[in-house]
């Protein structure tokens, strides 16, 4: 009777991981086609945290804005927005879409959903919006304050080429 060798659990489970975060990579690397636009960077005090964003759209004039949520957590949790004008970002009010072009390039940001009464627009892969909060301190010369700088960034991935008019 032959007998197979087989490495243990234990000998296998580094290739497996290697494997896994391989696989996973992929899905999260960039394009060589892809841009990250920093949209939104602001210094707030410790307590404020940037914590999402959506679109704001108004479909009559084409016009769409980003709205970034933030939370401060020195007032009961307190939620406040700011909305942020992006050149080339509009409203496509005959496909339903929230478009970024720079030059002859469009991309689909997000799409209209509509659930009875209530109009959302979700967002698409081609235009992913990743926000982070990074602690940093601020010397105003007489006091190192701890603050965080709150950043939103687009990365836009090439889509399409529109014709030049």
């Amino acid at each position: 009777m032959t007998r197979h060798l087989s490495r243990s659990r234990a000998a296998r489970f580094p290739e497996a991981l290697a494997f896994c975060l391989g696989v996973a990579g992929l899905g999260f690397a960039l394009p060589a086609d892809a841009a990250t636009l920093r949209v939104f960077e602001k210094s707030v005090p410790r307590e404020i945290s940037v914590t999402g964003t959506h679109y704001d759209v108004d479909e009559k004039t084409g016009r769409a804005q980003l709205v970034v949520e933030l939370l401060d957590e020195s007032f009961e949790g307190r939620i406040f927005e700011e909305s942020i004008a992006i050149p080339g970002l509009s409203f496509d009010r005959e496909s339903g879409e929230v478009r970024y072009q720079a030059g002859n390039t469009a991309v689909t940001c997000a799409v209209r959903r509509k659930v009875l009464w209530a109009t959302t627009y979700a967002p698409t892969p081609e235009c992913r919006l990743g926000v982070r909060n990074e602690a940093t301190l601020d010397d105003d010369g007489h006091d190192v304050h701890r603050m965080t700088e709150a950043v939103v960034e687009m990365t836009v991935r090439e889509a399409t080429r529109t014709s030049s008019r």
